[in-house]
């Protein structure tokens, strides 16, 4: 007639009614009489716990009123065990209602459960390098902390989101359903990424603080040949004012005649006099100097800077290649940038850094192809996407089977309980 699947009475409210009960006798022991008067009609209470005592199915209740499984003296310890278990992993008998629940509902929530459980595990122990690094410039310790903070959270979410769709398979619309279904979809998607992200950052280290670098060492020559080509391009303005003049005073002495008397004076003060033409005017003031001479000089000097800038720019080409190591040629010709950047060790400063050059290194080189550069955190990317496939689709077809449906079925619950109370009443009336 009771069920222990169905019915409601909790091994806690049945060990304190027994309790009661036991008292209860004790106290009618010391006065035979009063029993024998209280024992011509039992209360309905007394009864349920005769039958239940009676009844082998329900054994456990009575072990735990012995003492014999002790479950209520439950220490901190295990208090404190248990919170961390419902964290870590995901409740199968969260997985259904309490309404109509056959063996295989049970048996197939378990391996569910374990199915979501293995997935959620594996994201989470494959995304913790990528917290760990990300805030790991405040310190190693605080770091580690709270990538487990951050691991537990969205570990706690993805088991809660895996039961949720399990409830609102019956209690809400089949889009909501959906919706939730998506969500935890999207979720397994980003953690499968960011646990290849996560190896990536765990395994490869060395390897992307040669490639940070080789971008810096890229952007420093990019600023050198810029610094090059704009001695060459982009004279002073000093130089360009001077060779306005002197193009001025040509056009302007070109189109007088020889025999002008302004003709000698404006010669005279673009090129000096005749006889001056092979002098070396190095030395001398700027105001003794002619217009086109000192435009000449000028170019020249302008001619020796981008002929020594673009000579160092070279022997920079030179050494990189003889060095064959970006990190060592980055800490020898640019110190104060490799410290900017590096470690004395040659790690990289920024935790926040690493992570985007993990994440890019990783991205770029899997929509390339270039899958033989990634190989472990492609297999372990891999193994994470495949076993959260499998654990959506199961935790799916779990929630849409009519079974599971019908254990969230309030009202068959409410029938239910009916026809349990109509079973009490007449069992009552049977003893009457």
């Amino acid at each position: 007639m009771f069920d222990d699947n169905n019915d409601n009475i909790t091994d806690v409210e049945f060990i304190n009614i027994v309790e009661h009960q036991k008292e209860s006798n004790d106290t009618y022991s010391n006065n035979s009489e009063d029993i024998e008067k209280k024992q011509t009609k039992k209360p309905e209470y007394l009864l349920l716990i005769e039958w239940i005592e009676n009844n082998p199915r329900y054994r456990h209740l009575i072990d735990i009123i012995d003492g014999k499984l002790n479950e209520n003296k439950v220490n901190k310890v295990d208090k404190i065990t248990n919170q961390i278990k419902n964290i870590m992993f995901s409740n199968p008998e969260e997985y259904y209602g309490k309404s109509y629940v056959t063996d295989k509902v049970k048996q197939d929530a378990v391996v569910v459960s374990r199915l979501v459980n293995f997935s959620n595990l594996l994201d989470a122990v494959g995304n913790a390098p990528l917290w760990f690094f990300a805030f790991k410039s405040i310190g190693n310790i605080p770091a580690f902390f709270i990538s487990i903070i951050i691991s537990a959270i969205i570990l706690s979410f993805t088991n809660d989101l895996s039961t949720a769709i399990n409830r609102k398979s019956q209690k809400s619309s089949f889009l909501e359903t959906l919706g939730a279904f998506s969500a935890l979809i999207i979720l397994n998607i980003i953690q499968s990424f960011a646990t290849g992200i996560g190896a990536e950052l765990f395994n490869n280290q060395a390897k992307l603080s040669q490639i940070q670098a080789t971008n810096i060492v890229e952007k420093q020559f990019i600023l050198r040949n810029n610094q090059v080509e704009n001695i060459k391009n982009n004279p002073s303005p000093r130089y360009l004012e001077v060779k306005k003049q002197c193009e001025n005073g040509e056009k302007e002495l070109n189109q007088l005649s020889t025999n002008n008397p302004r003709w000698d004076s404006l010669y005279v003060n673009l090129y000096g006099l005749w006889q001056e033409k092979n002098k070396n005017w190095a030395g001398y003031d700027v105001s003794q100097i002619p217009v086109c001479i000192q435009m000449n000089m000028m170019r020249e000097e302008v001619f020796i800077d981008y002929e020594n800038a673009q000579k160092n720019y070279n022997n920079l080409l030179l050494l990189r290649s003889e060095t064959s190591n970006d990190l060592i040629f980055l800490q020898d010709n640019f110190p104060n940038v490799y410290q900017l950047h590096f470690t004395s060790n040659g790690d990289i400063n920024s935790g926040l850094e690493l992570v985007t050059l993990a994440t890019e290194n990783f991205l770029n080189k899997l929509f390339a192809g270039n899958f033989s550069e990634i190989t472990l955190s492609l297999f372990i990317m891999s193994l994470s996407f495949i076993t959260s496939f499998v654990a959506c689709l199961y935790t799916w077809f779990y929630a849409q089977n009519q079974d599971v449906k019908l254990s969230w079925d309030e009202e068959l619950r409410y029938k239910r309980d009916l026809w349990l109370e109509q079973q009490w009443r007449d069992y009552n009336s049977d003893i009457d």
